[in-house]
């Protein structure tokens, strides 16, 4: 169901109401719309949002630190995530400061940045033992191929990240109280 729409694009709603405005070209079912297996680094940097230092020491870190279960659990929700990320600009601008302070923290811990980002090693200690957690819980229930639906991925969206804060010290803040919430 279409609400409004114009040559750039328009809002198209899901079956229990969540609307999202699609731009020209894109839908909120297509196929085509992240399957290239990327998430949220891989997106804010296709978008050119993150440095590609940032990114590449964002792959390592995961490549050398994080075991299967850790991102089991991190793929079942940012996939269905970065999906939305590529048809909808509001989504994105709100993943940019979480995405560009873990790549900074991930860059400060591979060694190639001097200075270590607060954000982004807030979230790695909170987000990491979550995620692994998930992760746990998917192949303890034989549920490895699951992801998030785009729906519950929009109800995520507009319940921890909607809100968030621009102000740095109040994002520290939110993060500390939601983040554990989110999962």
């Amino acid at each position: 169901q279409i609400k409004e729409s114009d040559s750039r694009g328009g809002w198209e709603c899901s079956n229990i109401g969540i609307c999202l405005w699609i731009s020209s070209g894109s839908s909120w079912d297509s196929p085509t719309v992240g399957n290239d297996g990327s998430v949220i680094c891989s997106e804010l940097n296709r978008q050119g949002y993150m440095s590609d230092e940032h990114m590449i020491a964002s792959g390592e870190y995961s490549s050398r630190n994080l075991d299967k279960e850790t991102m089991l659990g991190y793929h079942y929700w940012a996939e269905p995530l970065v999906d939305l990320m590529s048809i909808n600009k509001k989504l994105t601008n709100k993943m940019i400061p979480i995405g560009s302070s873990w790549g900074k923290h991930m860059a400060y811990e591979m060694g190639t940045k001097d200075q270590d980002d607060d954000i982004g090693r807030l979230i790695n200690e909170i987000a990491i033992p979550l995620n692994r957690g998930i992760g746990v819980y998917l192949i303890e229930n034989d549920a490895e191929d699951l992801r998030m639906s785009k729906t519950d991925a929009m109800k995520f969206y507009y319940k921890y990240i909607a809100d968030m804060p621009e102000d740095e010290e109040e994002l520290k803040e939110y993060i500390k109280e939601n983040l554990p919430k989110m999962f």
